[in-house]
């Protein structure tokens, strides 16, 4: 990869209340939780050092109750977002993420499961990695989806 910063756009699913947000939603401290979960960790390991700047964001504005909360995307508060950060490329965790980003946004994009799923691999956050940083020279990234399969991964094309 060339010495520009490539700008990506993370989305999550959701952000959600661990007990630390009784006054709403502080984007600096879900920011810190988001590092130390399990989520922020894989991320880590799914996303090149380097030349990156990274943005986060979720696909919903809802605070949710808790891990399993799947509340839906809002496609106004997503377009919002990628103004705001100018990606290059979008990551999409999880298939609230994906679906909503299909949607949303139409240059590259590349999803993978939940980061906090329990089967995603550490090679499948490997080959999304790998991926990213071969982009753009191979075009692979242009719309795809890392799927977690028993014993692999499938690379598919998003439509």
């Amino acid at each position: 990869m060339d010495e520009e910063t490539t700008k990506l756009l993370v989305v999550l699913q959701n952000a959600y209340d661990k007990g630390t947000l009784a006054e709403g939603f502080n984007s600096a401290r879900w920011k810190s939780e988001l590092a130390r979960s399990l989520t922020g960790r894989k991320l880590a390991r799914g996303i090149p050092e380097g030349a990156w700047r990274v943005s986060y964001t979720n696909a919903s504005p809802i605070l949710g109750a808790g891990p399993s909360s799947k509340p839906p995307a809002c496609h106004s508060h997503l377009k919002r977002a990628v103004r705001r950060a100018k990606p290059d490329i979008v990551l999409a965790g999880g298939l609230v993420a994906e679906r909503a980003c299909v949607e949303v946004w139409s240059g590259p994009l590349l999803a993978i499961p939940h980061p906090a799923c329990r089967v995603l691999t550490n090679d499948a956050l490997d080959q999304c990695r790998q991926i990213l940083e071969s982009w753009p020279q191979t075009q692979i990234v242009f719309r795809s989806a890392i799927r977690q399969l028993r014993g692999g991964t499938e690379l598919v094309a998003l439509f």
